[in-house]
């Protein structure tokens, strides 16, 4: 005779625990970091500049990527605080939008808005 019985899931998880199963499955994070440039402020700029930028995660920042003019900078930060060097006198004059993607572990993403910098000589 078959014995039906519904396990609670404290009873799955004592189950699974004594065949020596993984009791807690693969932790899912669905929760984006959140990501500002700090500094310096918008407006005019000469020289070397160093863009700063904050982040924050409910478990950790992996990587903070910067962008200028939507397009990805070589360099990346993968430790607070997060910073970028950004030699100006390689730019020609003009407007630049800076922005900075923060990506967690789980690879979940936040792009901040964008800083307008105008380089000037």
């Amino acid at each position: 005779m078959l014995l039906r019985r519904c396990l609670t899931a404290a009873a799955l998880a004592g189950l699974l625990a004594s065949c020596g199963g993984d009791t807690a499955g693969p932790a899912h994070d669905f929760t984006k970091p959140t990501v500002a440039i700090t500094g310096p402020a918008a407006g005019p700029v000469s020289d070397t500049v160093v863009i700063t930028v904050t982040a924050t995660d409910n478990d950790r920042v992996a990587l903070v990527e910067f962008l200028i003019n939507g397009g990805l900078l070589a360099n990346s930060d993968s430790t607070a605080p997060y910073t970028y060097t950004w030699d100006t006198t390689k730019y020609p004059v003009g407007a630049y939008d800076w922005q900075a993607v923060a990506i967690d572990p789980s690879g979940n993403t936040d792009t901040s808005a964008a800083v307008r910098y105008t380089v000037s000589r």
